[in-house]
């Protein structure tokens, strides 16, 4: 049984109880102590809940916080790079991290004849006719 269901039946059992034999003792528990149970079980799952709230609203905060550090730190960097006595090849550019112009590549690639559109070797159509070539 998962909690849920632990609450449920417990509160099924308590109205049973109550209904049709409310002055009964069962193992030596009388209906006001298995109330009193009960209270404690739900105190505990409101607590639970209300800890589900705030870690929520905590991680929504801090999304919000760290959305505006990004901000801040794209922010920092671009005056790195604007910074006359830095700029973007400067070691202090580097130390935070980003890669300066001068390490950067050009991002032009050239593919042989046999690649693809992605860069990948194209293999023909028939790859048996190409096995059988490959061994004459």
């Amino acid at each position: 049984m998962d909690n849920k269901q632990v609450m449920e039946r417990a509160e099924m059992s308590y109205q049973a109880w109550a209904d049709r034999a409310g002055e009964d003792v069962f193992s030596g528990v009388g209906l006001a102590a298995y109330e009193v149970k009960m209270g404690k079980a739900r105190t505990v799952r409101d607590k639970v809940q209300l800890l589900r709230t705030q870690l929520t609203a905590a991680l929504q905060e801090r999304d919000l916080v760290d959305l505006q550090l990004r901000e801040l730190n794209r922010r920092v960097a671009d005056g790195v790079r604007g910074h006359a006595g830095h700029g973007p090849n400067s070691p202090l550019y580097r130390a935070m991290g980003y890669v300066p112009d001068s390490e950067r590549g050009s991002g032009l690639t050239r593919r042989s004849a046999d690649e693809g559109e992605l860069g990948i070797p194209v293999e023909s159509s028939n790859g048996v006719e190409d096995d059988l070539a490959l061994a004459e």
